[in-house]
Order: C-alpha cells, then structure tokens, then sequence
C-alpha cells in the first residue's frame, strides 16, 4: 500500500507555465539489470541517491531540501512551466535511475487528460521498477477550464494503492491543515510553505516505504 506524507518546511516560488494535454509517453526501454548495491527491500537508510524531476514546486524546494539532508547526494532537474510529459521522457531516457526518484508533475497539465496522466505515472513506475522508491506529489491549483485537478490526485492515489514503492507526498493535505503555505495565486507555496513541502520530501526520502535508500 502506498504511503501519504504530511510534515512542515521550505523556501521560495516561481510561476508556473499555462496547463496543457501531455501526450502518453512512449514505453521505457527495457530495464537495465540492477548493479550489486542496487535497493532492494529491507530497512530505510538516513543517507542515499535522489533524482527529482520536477516543475516550478521543484525549482522551490531544491535549496531546503539540500540543506535539510546533506549527506544525501541529490540530482535536480526542475524548471519553470514544465509539463509531465517532458519530465517523463527524462525520467524514461536516464540509463540508470537511483534508487530515490522524487516527481513533482502536474501541476502545469491540462486536468481533463486523466488517461494521458494516468499512463505517464505508470510509465515511471515501470522504468523505475519495484525496487526504487518513487515519490510524487500530488496536485494543488484551481480549476483550469472548469476542470479540477482532484481526478489526477485520484490517479495517484490508486496507483499508491497497488504500487508499494510508491509514496504519495501530501501536498494538498499540508496546504488544508495551513492555507498559509499557499501562495496567492493558488497554485505555488509561500517560503514557510515550500519548508514544509522540502520536510514533507525529507521523511518521505527517509522512510521510502521500507526500501532500503541507502548505497
């Protein structure tokens, strides 16, 4: 069963990009076998490798989250606007994943391509395989087009269900338990709300549902 993280700490926004459709990302390449020292179950590390992919909610957490966990070796790839199929596509074109993968897509995506999102996370969950910990946020912005974003938080949710090694980072559970960490325009955090959301991703980084993290 997956995991729901809810925890406070962080740092600055940026703005993000006008949502469209991401098309369903092609098939990962065949997996490479893992390298001894590869994760594999077992108990959680307090140090580790982590690749996190991500949007404008990324670019704001970076600078905490290094800060909260120095000895962890932390790979960013995030920019302003960025849709889940460009971020998919670098998740699915790296030959070796590390055995954290933080995911921070969505926010900057038409709501109503639920199918085209749906297939994108399973696409991860496949390159990344049962044995590395995949975090991703979930999604808060108001509705684009009279659309919610609550059927991708759904997708996530289900996928969270019958994925183990998938954790769902509560983003949209931080932000009802204190509107404060939302900014005004309603879709990034405030600095105390991007400290919230780099701790929320420090424990989740910590725990990764049981998966050894460390190497």
């Amino acid at each position: 069963m997956g995991t729901l993280v809810l925890i406070f700490l962080a740092l600055a926004g940026t703005l993000a990009g006008e949502p469209r459709s991401a098309p369903t990302p092609a098939p990962p390449a065949t997996p490479q076998p893992e390298a001894e020292g590869e994760p594999t179950p077992g108990a959680a590390a307090g140090s580790g490798r982590v690749l996190v992919v991500g949007d404008s909610l990324a670019v704001g957490t970076e600078a905490p989250l290094a800060q909260l966990l120095p000895d962890w070796r932390i790979e960013t790839s995030a920019y302003t606007g960025r849709h889940t199929d460009e971020g998919v596509s670098e998740i699915l074109g790296t030959s070796e994943l590390p055995p954290v993968l933080v995911v921070s897509l969505g926010t900057n995506d038409d709501p109503s391509a639920v199918s085209s999102f749906g297939s994108s996370v399973e696409a991860v969950l496949r390159a990344a395989g049962p044995s590395r910990c995949v975090i991703w946020a979930n999604i808060v912005r108001p509705p684009y087009n009279g659309v919610s974003y609550a059927s991708y938080n759904r997708v996530l949710a289900r996928a969270a269900a019958v994925h183990p090694n998938l954790t769902i980072l509560d983003w949209a559970g931080i932000v009802r338990s204190d509107p404060g960490f939302l900014s005004s325009d309603g879709v990034h955090a405030t600095p105390s709300g991007y400290q919230a959301r780099a701790e929320a991703t420090a424990q989740a980084m910590q725990g990764c549902g049981g998966l050894r993290v460390g190497e």
